[in-house]
């Protein structure tokens, strides 16, 4: 919910999530979500931006599969794909009109998939290592083409690896 200056606004954002585990050591999860987001104070300034913008929607929809092949060893795979629209994008005009520096025309879409190895806890030791790959597309407005977004990240490994200290040491 977000307070206007001029009007309470409410949005719904409706979600699901279902999770399965037809066998002790898999499970499955779907998905799906819509998500929304206002636009920032600078967005909305009537000398940079636009006052009445709206409110930018998203969804995001995903399916992944869980293995524990032995313990303390879980396998996940997740596939996802998010998307967005009404995002404000500067208004393509040469000289846009007074207030209205910014439109609500971008859309953004993103497709991925994301492994994941963790190691629990075992004898002090923990750990894991992921790796998302994944597209990530914008464009500014529908008539123009699809171009890869400014934050597209396709390779990324982030680890972590743990060590539990005796009690009493922090």
């Amino acid at each position: 919910m977000a307070i206007d200056l001029d009007a309470l606004v409410a949005h719904v954002e409706p979600r699901l999530q279902v999770r399965a585990e037809p066998a002790d050591r898999v499970g499955f999860t779907a998905a799906v979500g819509d998500y929304a987001q206002n636009p920032t104070p600078a967005d909305l300034s009537a000398s940079f931006g636009t006052p009445d913008l709206p409110i930018a929607r998203g969804r995001h929809v995903l399916l992944g599969g869980t293995a524990r092949p032995v313990d303390p060893l879980s396998i996940e795979v997740t596939g996802f794909l998010t998307t967005a629209r009404d995002l404000a994008m500067r208004s393509l005009a040469e000289q846009p009109a007074s207030a209205r520096a910014l439109e609500a025309t971008g859309e953004s879409r993103t497709i991925g998939v994301q492994s994941l190895v963790r190691l629990d806890p075992t004898e002090g030791v923990y750990g894991w290592v992921s790796y998302p790959l994944s597209s990530a597309l914008r464009r500014n407005a529908p008539e123009l083409p699809w171009r890869r977004s400014d934050y597209d990240q396709r390779h990324v490994l982030p680890a972590l690896a743990g060590v539990e200290l005796p009690a009493g040491i922090a």
